[in-house]
């Protein structure tokens, strides 16, 4: 079962690593909001690869915190990515602004999270 689970976990993270690509690709190429869709179902797709190796009875801000952390610390990669593709200024933006607001969510629901802990305890 984890093998399976690891197995998806890779698939998932692939596809969206390509959809990152296909929308630097993209990017470059055209001058449309049709760019951010592969980039949108690329964070979804990384943040879904994370559910598969966390344990269900993880709290579920916790398990959002998570998702959220790497969705974005891998915007912001891709962010550098585009930079050093020299790919078009928008994508750019989006990648690094989407990717700060991701890992700014994520630390918001650690400490939510760290305080349900805290009131429980009480």
């Amino acid at each position: 079962m984890e093998l399976k689970k690891t197995v998806y976990m890779i698939i998932f993270m692939a596809l969206g690593v390509s959809l990152m690509y296909l929308s630097i690709v993209l990017g470059n190429r055209m001058d449309n909001i049709i760019v951010f869709l592969p980039m949108v179902i690329g964070m979804v797709l990384f943040s879904s690869a994370v559910l598969f190796v966390i344990d269900k009875d993880k709290p579920y801000f916790y398990k959002t915190g998570i998702m959220s952390l790497l969705a974005g610390l891998i915007l912001i990669a891709f962010a550098f990515v585009t930079f050093y593709l020299k790919g078009a200024g928008y994508i750019l933006a989006g990648f690094l602004g989407l990717g700060v607001l991701f890992i700014i969510a994520s630390f918001v629901r650690f400490v939510i999270q760290g305080g349900k802990y805290v009131s429980e305890k009480i």
